[in-house]
């Protein structure tokens, strides 16, 4: 973690389960230990998230986070399930939200052929190829996408690791 420098300058990508923690922890921090996506998180790890992503101008997103965002959310319920408001607020951060990314694309073919494809998948995979031809930032909790990043020399935080200092 000491040899870690972020440039600010650049874009920071958010990973997934951290796009999807970060816009629990908007809607209501409270719901974030109660969320089947972000349990696993500690209100803590919402707000080292949201101090990291404070200090970026540039938050980076792809269409594959975002379909998986978007498939790994619309289906859960508020908490208020009697009426469904919840749920439509919970949308409406996420909205809101997403709306303030910038969305990199990475076409198909130039993900298929990538040499860790095969072990990473698409989205994985064009994180660290975005990250890497764009020299983006990325915040992960994936440990495999924070070694082939660190490999390549890519500014990344794997927020486990900051559960550790």
């Amino acid at each position: 973690m000491k040899d870690l420098v972020l440039n600010l300058n650049k874009g920071l990508l958010i990973d997934t389960n951290l796009l999807i923690l970060l816009i629990t922890g908007y809607y209501d921090k409270s719901y974030i230990k109660k969320f089947k996506r972000t349990a696993k998180y500690s209100i803590e790890d919402f707000e080292n998230l949201s101090k990291i992503v404070d200090g970026f101008n540039n938050i980076v997103t792809t269409p594959h986070i975002l379909a998986e965002v978007s498939n790994l959310c619309i289906n859960r319920k508020g908490p208020d399930d009697s009426n469904n408001t919840g749920f439509e607020n919970f949308i409406k951060v996420l909205i809101d939200t997403i709306y303030q990314l910038k969305e990199v694309y990475l076409e198909k073919n130039s993900i298929l052929i990538l040499d860790y494809f095969d072990y990473l998948g698409v989205t994985d995979s064009a994180i660290i190829e975005i990250a890497r031809k764009n020299k983006y930032n990325v915040i992960t909790d994936d440990a495999g996408v924070f070694r082939m990043l660190s490999k390549f020399k890519i500014p990344v935080i794997n927020i486990n690791h900051l559960r550790e200092i």
